[in-house]
């Protein structure tokens, strides 16, 4: 007996129907979506690009404007107070010029002390210059400006440095009248002998020094920044080696 085997050649529709499953591979961006995107990130790159040296900018004037500030109140207070013993000052004072009506005097740093910076910057009735090299600046900075010798002492002229300039006047108040008994209300000139307007001005950054009509100068950039401050007590004159210098004494006031 034999067993007869068929097999159906038909085969039904969803049979017949074979999905292929797409291969994760086989997605990817087409040319065009590439090109966009590029475009794209080369609008941004050329944005951040433009931005950066304006950026950087800002940054180092924040820098030199807080250098500056830090600078000015230290000298203030230095000049206010009459000290004459900070030995760091001939780290960054590296030359002072005092205008005055009918002289010139010109002292550079291997002729200063603290003595005769804080002196000579509170001389009265002139105009006092000075070259200083950043004293509040980045270690970096310090390192060089204090160096004697070697490599960091040849990058001493690319610290940030600043012409200062003071100014010392009495301080002569207005007096609109008289009281009763015909007298001043204030009396001028103890006031002027013992209250002085101390104005200091920071010009930066330092460019050169020359001279014209045989007038030192040192020249520096438009960036300004002026204080003032009122300094009460005596501002009394010192003789030393045929120089004058001038110390302000807060402790002692001129009599009536």
């Amino acid at each position: 007996m034999k067993l007869r085997t068929t097999f159906s050649t038909k085969a039904t529709r969803a049979q017949r129907t074979v999905i292929k499953p797409r291969l994760r591979g086989e997605t990817a961006f087409t040319m065009i979506e590439i090109a966009i995107a590029l475009a794209v990130m080369a609008f941004a790159l050329v944005a951040i690009i433009g931005i950066l040296p304006a950026g950087f900018q800002v940054q180092q004037q924040n820098r030199e404007e807080t250098i500056v500030n830090a600078d000015a109140r230290y000298f203030m207070e230095v000049i206010s107070s009459g000290d004459n013993e900070l030995s760091k000052l001939t780290m960054h004072v590296d030359e002072i010029i005092v205008l005055g009506s009918n002289r010139v005097t010109t002292v550079t740093n291997d002729q200063l002390s603290p003595y005769s910076i804080v002196g000579l910057l509170s001389t009265p009735y002139t105009t006092n210059y000075a070259k200083v090299r950043a004293i509040n600046a980045p270690a970096s900075d310090m390192i060089a400006a204090t160096a004697d010798s070697g490599p960091a002492r040849e990058m001493r002229d690319l610290v940030f440095s600043y012409v200062l300039r003071t100014e010392v006047t009495p301080y002569i108040p207005y007096i609109p009248g008289t009281n009763a008994a015909g007298t001043n209300l204030i009396p001028e000139k103890v006031i002027s002998n013992t209250l002085y307007e101390v104005r200091l001005t920071v010009n930066w950054p330092y460019r050169t020094r020359n001279e014209s009509n045989n007038i030192p100068q040192l020249v520096a950039g438009k960036d300004q920044r002026t204080l003032r401050r009122l300094v009460a007590g005596t501002l009394t004159a010192e003789t030393n080696n045929n120089a004058v210098y001038y110390f302000f004494n807060p402790a002692t006031f001129s009599k009536p």
